[in-house]
């Protein structure tokens, strides 16, 4: 991490004793010889007035140490860099997973929505079949209970003709029975005339040994006014038996539609419930993809920390490994022209002050191995 430290030497000896942050080859204890030896130097340079030779061997020593800090940094910054890619790649694959789960969820939520308002739609096409059914239903009993009082006066026709016959032939025991009279009212019922009426009556109570012609022709003329009843019963009940089998076809038609808007509801109902279950299933996919991109984010935010102290690392043993350089540089500019020791306070740190010279806590130092000047 950067610091701000009073010396080049002072600067270098940090990195070198913080072998957590910079970590090396070298084993801990001797980089904090090293760096205790650095300190050292430092606090001999603020005491003592004039040179003072640097041993030049420490020096090559603590350049390797930093170099391979270097290495080791760059190696761990690349972990970091490929960490951070990796990371990255899936956060895009987790972010897309999520966009199709929210779409998913979303087209499952627009197709619930429109499978309730169809429902809606169907329930009323279903009180409106309703309604026109009940009114076919009525239309229809009407007309089939006007055919079947038809049937019914034609079925009667048919058993007051039978009747008639056998009261003509001695069947029936006409003056016990009552037979008579019912023919009779059904004659005066449908307009027979009186006189036949009267004349009727008294043929039917008579045997027939007992009849006299006129009795003959009066049940005679009985049975061809039966058969005009029913001949007309009958006319009217096939006139209207087209009619009955419209109405019943009618109803039917109804009933059918009726009962395709009711399947259709029982249809749109089990889509629903089918549809819930869907977007339950896809909320819940959402949520797990949701929740997975916010976990791979957090994974790819601690990546690029970690990448961004890798980089700050590499960067301060970088300004170490500088800073030793412009320690250890042998300047070509001859020593009288070297700055005073008040002036030197604002020369950059290891600027050239003669041969073997450097400028340390403004002060000129000779590294090891060079003549004094």
């Amino acid at each position: 991490m950067p610091r701000k430290t009073p010396s080049d030497l002072e600067f270098v000896a940090a990195v070198l004793a913080d072998s957590a942050e910079y970590p090396s080859g070298t084993a801990a204890s001797m980089r904090s010889m090293l760096a205790t030896g650095l300190t050292g130097i430092v606090a001999a340079l603020k005491e003592e007035t004039g040179e003072m030779e640097l041993p030049h061997g420490l020096l090559r020593l603590i350049g390797k140490v930093l170099l391979d800090a270097s290495a080791q940094c760059l190696a761990a910054l690349k972990d970091k860099e490929a960490d951070a890619a990796a990371a990255l790649v899936q956060c895009e694959a987790s972010d897309g997973a999520r966009d199709i789960a929210s779409a998913a969820m979303e087209g499952a939520m627009v197709k619930l929505q429109d499978l309730k308002a169809e429902l809606v739609a169907a329930k009323s096409a279903e009180v409106k079949e309703k309604c026109s059914y009940s009114e076919v239903q009525a239309t229809t009993q009407s007309i089939l209970d006007g055919h079947a009082a038809l049937e019914e006066q034609l079925t009667l026709s048919e058993s007051m003709a039978q009747a008639a016959r056998d009261l003509q032939t001695g069947v029936q025991d006409n003056e016990l029975s009552s037979t008579a009279d019912l023919v009779l009212e059904y004659l005066a019922e449908n307009g027979a005339e009186q006189a036949l009426q009267a004349a009727a009556r008294s043929a039917f109570h008579r045997s027939p040994a007992e009849r006299h012609p006129f009795d003959v022709i009066t049940l005679e003329a009985v049975q061809a006014n039966l058969a005009l009843y029913q001949a007309a019963a009958s006319e009217k009940v096939a006139t209207s038996a087209p009619s009955a089998e419209s109405a019943q076809a009618e109803l039917l038609g109804a009933w059918a539609v009726l009962d395709v808007a009711r399947d259709q509801i029982m249809t749109i109902k089990e889509a629903i419930g089918e549809a819930e279950q869907a977007l339950e299933l896809a909320s819940q996919s959402f949520t797990a993809a949701e929740t997975e991109a916010k976990a791979l984010r957090q994974a790819l935010s601690g990546c690029l920390v970690q990448q961004t102290l890798s980089e700050a690392s590499a960067a301060e043993i970088n300004k170490a490994l500088a800073a030793l350089g412009r320690i250890t540089d042998e300047a070509a500019v001859p020593a009288s022209k070297a700055p005073s020791t008040e002036a030197a306070q604002d020369v950059k740190m290891g600027e050239d002050l003669g041969a073997g010279h450097v400028l340390v806590e403004g002060r000129r130092v000779a590294t090891a191995g060079a003549s004094r000047a």
